[in-house]
């Protein structure tokens, strides 16, 4: 089969397993800050200090909004996205299902790379929908309380935009890590040491220049320099190496590993 009907076959695959209606709580947060928003709550996050430190702040567009909800829900983006990189190769290697796809179908890295790509597209979807289903929300809700401006744009949009895009560079980046620790763990080894990376990954924000070689750390930089940060492109460039690298070491390791039945 060709490369494009490889990847078909594994997004239609996707679509028809029940753990990717995990992606449906991609949609929740907007809801929740939404309402309450409306209702004149004031969504905050302690700064450990006995203080408290705006989750939302004032004077949002509906890109802002939308962004701040994708800022809020990090945690549970990457969640999802370790959770289903881990069951789509460690766990169909684990229960042997993939052996006999390699058999059928296509060479081990074919189907990799084809899973990775289908994965990727159906995370994208679901973000740019959630990402449509935040601005409907602001437009409904949250549009004429205190927080927001009314607008969909705003000056912050260029540094907003690169915020997005950062984000995704960064599922995909995550996205390679998880399949290359896949090709030899287990799958809930997998999700756990995937996830772990991740999150210490979190807290190198504080190591200057060195933090921006870690691509979970560039959207938050980019926003704070409001679009002026360091030259985006060729950070972009790195973080799409990373994922080949990492990408290349699977395909690698999995064509020396014995697969079970």
């Amino acid at each position: 089969m060709s490369f494009l009907s490889v990847t078909r076959v594994e997004f239609t695959k996707l679509l028809r397993k029940r753990i990717s209606l995990l992606l449906l709580l991609f949609f929740v947060p907007a809801v929740l800050f939404g309402i309450g928003m409306l209702l004149g709550l004031s969504f905050f996050v302690s700064d450990g200090g006995g203080g408290g430190v705006d989750a939302v702040g004032k004077s949002l567009s509906g890109i802002g909004f939308a962004v701040t909800i994708m800022e809020q829900s990090k945690y549970i983006i990457f969640l999802v996205i370790i959770i289903l990189a881990a069951f789509t190769l460690s766990g169909e290697l684990e229960n042997g299902q993939i052996k006999s796809e390699i058999i059928r179908i296509c060479s081990r890295s074919k189907i990799v790379v084809a899973k990775y790509v289908a994965l990727s597209m159906l995370i994208l979807d679901a973000i740019l929908l959630s990402f449509i289903w935040s601005l409907l929300i602001y437009a409904m809700f949250v549009s004429k309380t205190e927080f927001a401006n009314g607008l969909l744009f705003d000056g912050l949009a260029q540094a907003q935009i690169g915020y997005i895009a950062f984000t995704i560079l960064g599922i995909a980046t995550e996205l390679a890590v998880t399949f290359l620790l896949g090709v030899k763990l287990k799958t809930f080894p997998c999700f756990a040491i995937s996830y772990i990376v991740w999150f210490a990954s979190l807290y190198t924000d504080f190591m200057g220049k060195i933090k921006l070689l870690i691509p979970y750390n560039m959207p938050n930089h980019y926003l704070e320099h409001t679009g002026a940060a360091e030259n985006g492109f060729a950070y972009a460039a790195l973080y799409i190496s990373y994922c080949l690298v990492f990408l290349t070491f699977s395909t690698v390791i999995l064509r020396g590993s014995e697969i079970k039945a």
